[in-house]
C-alpha cells in the first residue's frame, strides 16, 4: 500500500539498511526466575566475570595464583572446595622472565604436563584498544585449541598485575580503573572465562585495594592476602567478596622454597609453592571455622533467609516449643533454592545433591542455627 511500509522491513537511508531498534526483554512477574550460578572452584571462585586477587609484593601473591591456575588446569580440588576443569592463561604484564623460571620449576619439579595452561610474558595496555582487542584474539586462540586437544575450553584468565596493564594510566581515576574492569569483562565475555587481575593494596592495607573504590563494586570476587601478624612467614587470605556466594572464607599458607639447581655463575636458585594449614585465631592458635562458615551450610543458610525475606515462607505446624506463626520453608524448596544459587554443579545426580543438602542441614541443626522437623526447617535466633 502507497505511503506505509511493508511489515517487518527496515527503511534504507542513503541506500542502507538501518539498524533495527535496540529493544528490552520483559519478564511478568510470575515469569520471573533466578539463573543458576556457575563455579569454577566450587563456592571459591565464580566461572565467569572479573576478580581481583591482592596483597603486598612481599606475600607470594604470583606464587599462589599461579598454584590455583595450575590445580584448575588440572581439575584438582583447591582448598577442599572442588573445580571444574578448565583451560588456564596466565598474562604476566611484567617481571615474564621471572614468571617463566617459576612455571618451569614446578612443571619439572612435579612432572606436570598439560594441554590447558598456556602463558603470555608482554607489555600490555588495556587502555589501548588494539591491545584489548589483541589479547582476545589470543584467548580465543588458546580456547580453540584447548578444545580441540581436549575437549575442555579456557575458563580463567589471569592478568598480573593491574598496574602493569595500564602504562600512563590513573589506578586512583574512577574513568581509567572503570575502563579497565570494563575491558577485563569484555575479554572474559568473549571466551567465556573468570579474568583475575593481580594487584596491591594501597599505603594502608587496611582500606583495600590500591586505587579507585569503585573496584570493589564492579567486580564479582575479591580476595585478600596478607602476612599474619602473629607469624610474619605465614600469609592469610580471605575471600571479601564472592557474588551470589558465602564471603568471609579464611585460609593460610606459606610459601615452601625448593631448589632448581645452579645458572651459569654457579649459584643456587630457588622457586617455591604455597603449602595451606590452618588459619590462626587472635589468641594464636588455630581458628576452627564454625559450621555456619562452611561454603555449603553457609549458602544453605542464606538461601533459608533469602526465602523468608521474599514473602517464600510459609506457617510451620504447632511442634513442641515452636511459637505460633512461625515462618520456615518446605525442606524440598529450600534445596531447590540452594542449587539455583549455585550449590551443585549442573551435572551432579539429583540423589548426590538431596544427599549432600541433608547432611549440611543437619549440621546446621546441631549447631542450633535452624531447627528442622519432618519436612520443614527455619532460623533459630
Amino acid at each position: 500500500m502507497r505511503g506505509h511500509l511493508a511489515e517487518n522491513v527496515v527503511p534504507l537511508h542513503d541506500g542502507v539498511a538501518a539498524k533495527p531498534p535496540f529493544k528490552f526483554r520483559r519478564e511478568k512477574l510470575g515469569e520471573i526466575e533466578p539463573g543458576s550460578v556457575e563455579w569454577r572452584v566450587k563456592y571459591f571462585m565464580p566461572a565467569l566475570g572479573v576478580a581481583i586477587l591482592y596483597g603486598a609484593s612481599t606475600v607470594g601473591k604470583s606464587f599462589l595464583v599461579l598454584w590455583l591456575c595450575l590445580r584448575i588446569a588440572l581439575g584438582k580440588h583447591v582448598m577442599g572446595h572442588r573445580t571444574k576443569q578448565a583451560g588456564a592463561l596466565y598474562v604476566a604484564a611484567e617481571g615474564q622472565n621471572g614468571m617463566r623460571k617459576r612455571i618451569k620449576a614446578i612443571r619439572e619439579k612435579y612432572g606436570i604436563s598439560s594441554e590447558l595452561f598456556q602463558f603470555i610474558g608482554a607489555s600490555l595496555n588495556l587502555l589501548d584498544d588494539a591491545h584489548v582487542e589483541a589479547l582476545i584474539t589470543a584467548a580465543q586462540e588458546a580456547d580453540e585449541e584447548m578444545r580441540t586437544a581436549t575437549g575442555i575450553g579456557l575458563g580463567i584468565i589471569v592478568i598480573d598485575t593491574t598496574s602493569a596493564s595500564m602504562p600512563g594510566g590513573n589506578e586512583n581515576a574512577g574513568e581509567d580503573m572503570s575502563r579497565i574492569m570494563t575491558n577485563g569483562q569484555k575479554i572474559g565475555t568473549a571466551v567465556g572465562a573468570l579474568v583475575m587481575f593481580v594487584a596491591h593494596p594501597g599505603k594502608d592495607e587496611t582500606r583495600g585495594v590500591r586505587g579507585w573504590s569503585g573496584q570493589f563494586g564492579n567486580v564479582d570476587a575479591v580476595y585478600k592476602i596478607q602476612k599474619s601478624d602473629l607469624d610474619p612467614k605465614l600469609k592469610v587470605g580471605v575471600v571479601e567478596k564472592l557474588k551470589d556466594g558465602p564471603d568471609g572464607e579464611r585460609f593460610a599458607y606459606r610459601l615452601q622454597p625448593f631448589d632448581m639447581g645452579v645458572d651459569e655463575d654457579g649459584d643456587a636458585v630457588t622457586s617455591a609453592y604455597p603449602v595451606f594449614e590452618g588459619v590462626p585465631d587472635e589468641g594464636g592458635g588455630r581458628r576452627r571455622q564454625p559450621v555456619s562458615e562452611k561454603p555449603g551450610p553457609a549458602l544453605i543458610l542464606r538461601s533459608l533467609h533469602q526465602m523468608l525475606e521474599a514473602g517464600q515462607g510459609v506457617i510451620v505446624p504447632a511442634y513442641p516449643g515452636v511459637p505460633p506463626g512461625t515462618q520456615g520453608v518446605e525442606r524440598r524448596a529450600l534445596r531447590e533454592r540452594a542449587v539455583l544459587q549455585g550449590y551443585s554443579d549442573p551435572d551432579e545426580k539429583p540423589d548426590t545433591i538431596k544427599r549432600s543438602v541433608n547432611r549440611d542441614i543437619q549440621a546446621l541443626a546441631a549447631a542450633n542455627r535452624i531447627r528442622v522437623e519432618g519436612d520443614y526447617v527455619w532460623p533459630l535466633k
